[in-house]
Parts: C-alpha cells; sequence; structure tokens
C-alpha cells in the first residue's frame, strides 16, 4: 500500500486568503460604520433651515465645508473668527 504525499496547497491557500478575508472584514465593517454615521447625520439635518445647515457644516466640518456646501457663496470677505 501505497502512501500519497501530503501536498501544501490547502495550508498555502489558506495562509493567502485569510489576510484576503480579514481585510474584507475590516472593509465591510468601516462601511456599515460610515453608512450608520450618514443616516443619523441625516435625521438630524431633517427639519433644519438652510441656515442651520450651514452652521452645523461650519461648526461639525470647518470653513471649507461651508465652502462646498455653498453658504458661503454670496459673502465677499470671510474670515474663521466670524468678524
Amino acid at each position: 500500500m501505497k502512501k500519497t504525499p501530503k501536498t501544501r496547497k490547502p495550508r498555502l491557500f489558506v495562509i493567502a486568503a485569510t489576510p484576503l478575508v480579514l481585510f474584507a472584514a475590516y472593509g465591510g465593517t468601516v462601511y456599515i460604520e460610515a453608512q450608520s454615521k450618514q443616516q443619523a447625520f441625516d435625521q438630524r439635518l431633517q427639519g433644519m433651515t438652510g441656515y442651520e445647515v450651514c452652521q452645523v457644516a461650519y461648526e461639525e466640518f470647518g470653513i471649507d465645508m461651508a465652502k462646498e456646501v455653498g453658504c458661503l457663496d454670496n459673502l465677499e470677505a470671510i474670515t474663521d473668527t466670524g468678524e
């Protein structure tokens, strides 16, 4: 009776696949967390006026986000101190 030699292919597959599976799990977790935060933020903005939305954009994300949203289109001079 001959013994068949053991191959290392399954072991190499497991070694190669483990980081891929971990990366996919991490990516999925980050995506779900980002979606959850976006949903909470959207619910928070419900019913706000344009002015209030601009205030939230500035307070949470800074002057660059307020400019990107279009809150500062009609102003000639803008400073970070509010003067």
